[in-house]
């Protein structure tokens, strides 16, 4: 079993398209609440917001 797997049964993340990598999460504090934090990977790039449906603008390099 993968370790992107595990954390999303862990954290019951349904998204598919992100991937966690060994040693993706820390814990800390936001607004003075202990939280866990994960960084993840998403697989694609959106063409645009799920939200807000604004349109993803792409800046040349």
């Amino acid at each position: 079993m993968s370790i992107s797997h595990t954390i999303r049964i862990a954290f019951d993340i349904q998204d598919k398209n992100i991937i966690f990598k060994e040693d993706c999460a820390r814990t800390g504090t936001k607004n003075g609440h202990a939280c866990t934090f994960l960084k993840g990977t998403l697989t694609y790039t959106p063409t645009h917001c799920d939200r807000c449906h604004a349109e993803m603008k792409t800046t040349p390099l």
